[in-house]
């Protein structure tokens, strides 16, 4: 992850490292990582969530973060109505 983010050529780009399997109880040391993660990148657009992707858990919330930065550094064009088309879709399946 620190390679990614701190790669010159990546240095607009937004970032979501999702944390699965939050219906199981988490090790210790994940809210560590995911404060260090923060504090580090800081100055990146990075967010930082959990889910469980067998629970549909965290899966709208994380499409929806997506979308809020995806439409403010995009045009409405044919990539955007596909991407809205997918968070709609998440948000209406929902949690299971």
């Amino acid at each position: 992850i620190d390679n990614l983010l701190y790669s010159y050529k990546l240095r607009e780009a937004t970032f979501l490292i999702l944390l699965n399997k939050c219906d199981i109880p988490l090790k210790p040391g994940v809210h560590e990582l995911e404060r260090e993660l923060l504090q580090k990148f800081q100055t990146r657009d990075l967010n930082v969530l959990y889910c469980s992707a067998t629970q549909n858990d965290g899966l709208a919330e994380a499409l929806t973060w997506l979308t809020s930065r995806f439409q403010a550094k995009t045009p409405p064009g044919p990539l955007y109505e596909i991407y809205s088309a997918v968070h709609t879709w998440f948000r209406r399946l929902g949690p299971r």
